[in-house]
């Protein structure tokens, strides 16, 4: 038989597909589907050159908490720049002329995705508003208080 010819496999396939489409309409309805979390991390201090002052949205998978990602984010500049030269910063406000210019600093915080009207219109599933989100230059996210 020839392979393109095989229409038990194709058959078969689309009981497949068929199958993994009616569960998702399923888990939209009851949603229960774990979205993805996001943190923004804003680099501060001189040591940091080009970054410092800079923000950017992380995406995580929903079971990274803000503490987790918080310990590996220290851990992992700390074995690049000491960890005696790196701080994490609270989420309160900082006199940022007040920073000592020797450490690396960075901050996290949970932000949520945001949208605007328009967008949750074209988007109505909590699927559709958690996944293919701009993170930059548009309305993407926004503090968690």
């Amino acid at each position: 038989m020839r392979s393109h010819r095989a229409y038990n496999k194709l058959t078969s396939n689309f009981n497949d597909l068929k199958q993994v489409c009616a569960q998702l309409v399923e888990s939209n309805k009851t949603q229960a589907r774990l979205f993805p979390v996001y943190y923004r991390v804003g680099f501060y201090g001189d040591k940091w050159g080009d970054l410092n002052r800079r923000e950017y949205i992380y995406k995580e998978s929903a079971m990274v908490r803000l503490a987790d990602f918080t310990q590996r984010l220290k851990q992992q500049y700390g074995r690049k720049y000491g960890e005696d030269k790196v701080q994490v910063l609270s989420n309160s406000t900082t006199d940022f002329s007040k920073l000592d210019p020797e450490i690396y600093y960075f901050q996290l915080v949970s932000v949520v995705p945001y949208l605007e009207q328009h967008e949750i219109d074209e988007r109505p599933t909590e699927w559709d508003r958690n996944y293919d989100i701009c993170t930059h230059g548009c309305s993407a996210a926004r503090n968690l208080e």
